[in-house]
């Protein structure tokens, strides 16, 4: 049985359809994590300078520099839900809602609240970033 030359059409019109959407998805979903990645790296740089720095003197305001960048870490965090599957959208609303505990809480004090959770407060800052961080793999 010979396909007409009009299905044959229709259908390769659909597979190239399906495959071009496919690209779509992938390109934004690795668009996303890009912003993701990106709108944390300024926190990360300042955290593991204040990892290091190892004295009271001259300590980098961390405090002040997460509570600034709060909202776009927040913009990205929200554009980047949409690529998470339903069964992982859980963990990751909780992961972020563990970040805004200690970023953006009552307090505002990120360092003295994270300083609670751990012996490094900039490390547990950092574990919280990573945390949320894992959800956006490198592509």
């Amino acid at each position: 049985m010979d396909l007409p030359a009009w299905a044959a059409t229709l259908i390769a019109a659909l597979v190239a359809g399906l495959f071009l959407f496919h690209v779509h998805r992938v390109n934004s979903r690795r668009a996303a994590a890009t912003r993701i990645r990106g709108s944390f790296t300024p926190a990360l740089g300042r955290l593991e300078a204040a990892l290091r720095h190892r004295t009271t003197h001259d300590v980098p305001d961390v405090d002040g520099l997460l509570r600034q960048q709060f909202e776009s870490h927040a913009g990205a965090v929200k554009e980047y839900r949409h690529y998470i599957s339903a069964r992982r959208r859980k963990a990751y609303d909780e992961t972020w809602e563990a970040y805004c505990y200690l970023v953006a809480g009552a307090n505002a004090q990120p360092v003295f609240i994270a300083s609670t959770l751990g012996d490094d407060p900039y490390a547990v800052l950092i574990e919280h970033i990573d945390a949320i961080l894992r959800f956006a793999p490198d592509t």
